[in-house]
């Protein structure tokens, strides 16, 4: 009826599921990663996130031979993209590192008097006040009203 084999208990040598020894421990193999929380190495996840974007700011498959890079292709986009996103970055650290320098007296920019100020300005009108209140759903207070 059935097309297994039937193995005796005296003839397990030929049945590969059948276990060598009752009586020996059960092991986990080494080379396994306990289950649970402690399986996450944040360490090594942070190095691979890392080599894939240095990966990605090096990369120079999408160059030609005259050192310009297509846009046609996905790799000339993804360059194109890193450099639009790191000058943003990097201007705007630029800017913040002038306002701070001016800030701290250390340097004298017009232009950064004037961004401060303006943004003063525009932190202590009423309505720029009333809109982000609405917009954060919280209730901005004075300390005086606070206490």
């Amino acid at each position: 009826m059935s097309s297994l084999r039937q193995v005796s208990k005296k003839d397990s040598q030929g049945d590969i599921e059948a276990p060598s020894d009752d009586n020996a421990p059960k092991t986990t193999p080494t080379g396994v990663a306990p289950a649970g929380p402690r399986s996450h190495n944040p360490v090594f996840l942070a190095k691979i996130v890392c080599g894939k974007v240095v990966g990605l700011l090096t990369a120079t498959d999408a160059y030609d031979d005259d050192g310009n890079y297509d846009l046609t292709k996905p790799s000339g986009m993804i360059i194109f993209l890193k450099e639009a996103v790191l000058g943003i970055i990097l201007g705007m650290l630029l800017i913040s590192a002038f306002i701070t320098l001016d800030h701290l007296d250390i340097v004298h920019f017009e232009g950064a008097h004037r961004i401060r100020n303006a943004g003063f300005q525009l932190l202590n009108d009423p309505e720029t006040i009333a809109n982000l209140e609405e917009a954060s759903e919280f209730k901005f207070m004075t300390y005086a009203d606070y206490e």
